[in-house]
């Protein structure tokens, strides 16, 4: 992480950034994911938490030393499922699939039925799966909007390799991929359940050639 010094509305603040995609969140990583085009200043904003388009002072070389790590994904094929996952500095170890409740792939089947895009799905994967580990109870959806806020601030790569593998092997997942809606059989979904060693598409398009 490094520390810059931004000014915004009259008011100073240090703010600390990550420097490498292992210190990226999945938080993070999803808004990097829906941006159409790279764009330093948002970029900037979404690892700070601060709107620095209204900031003052001159801060173009920060803006572009901050960002430059994001236009160099992972090498995402030598990247594996972890074991565990830390959520808000305690380690879970990864869920058996296989051992999936009714609730779970009930609330798999309905979320992968009615979203648009695949990636809009791993985080409330992890929550359904991580929830009953977390809370040491039964499955509850309604604890699943807490538990997505603590996924949302564990590490990114570990994070989407995890979730990754959780749609891969979704045995509800699979059912729902032999149906014939034309919206779980385009080529952005199957590319996502593609083994993890892909990224997705935007993420791909951050790559500097």
């Amino acid at each position: 992480m490094k520390r810059y010094n931004i000014e915004v509305s009259g008011k100073r603040s240090s703010v600390d950034l990550p420097t490498t995609w292992t210190e990226l969140t999945l938080g993070q990583m999803m808004q990097i994911e829906k941006m159409k085009e790279p764009d330093p200043v948002q970029l900037f904003s979404i690892l700070s938490g601060v709107d620095v388009a209204e900031a003052s002072g001159d801060m173009e070389d920060d803006l572009f030393q901050a960002t430059a790590f994001v236009f160099s994904p992972p090498d995402w094929d030598k990247i594996e499922r972890p074991e565990y996952i830390i959520l808000d500095g305690v380690p879970y170890k990864v869920p058996q699939i296989e051992n999936e409740t009714i609730g779970q792939a009930v609330m798999v089947s309905t979320l992968v039925g009615t979203i648009e895009d695949l990636s809009d799905a791993i985080i409330p994967i992890l929550a359904i799966y991580f929830q009953p580990l977390v809370d040491k109870t039964k499955f509850d959806r309604m604890r699943l909007p807490a538990i997505e806020k603590m996924i949302k601030r564990t590490a990114a790569v570990e994070g989407f390799a995890t979730a990754s593998f959780f749609l891969r092997a979704s045995r509800t997942l699979r059912r729902i991929i032999k149906t014939e809606s034309p919206l779980l059989r385009s080529e952005k979904m199957q590319r996502l359940l593609e083994p993890v060693t892909k990224s997705s598409d935007a993420l791909s398009g951050l790559t500097t050639s």
